[in-house]
């Protein structure tokens, strides 16, 4: 019952930056929600 969750978010930084970020951040994410899990990283 996973949903992929797709976000465009505007931003001056390069990809490669910009994934970077989003990865640093995907597991502090899932704590923020009660019951959350990152089960995939891509």
């Amino acid at each position: 019952m996973a949903e992929t969750i797709t976000a465009n978010i505007a931003h001056q930084l390069g990809r490669v930056e910009a994934r970077r970020r989003i990865a640093d951040g995907m597991d502090g994410f899932a704590d923020a929600i009660p019951g959350g899990a990152v089960t995939e990283k891509r």
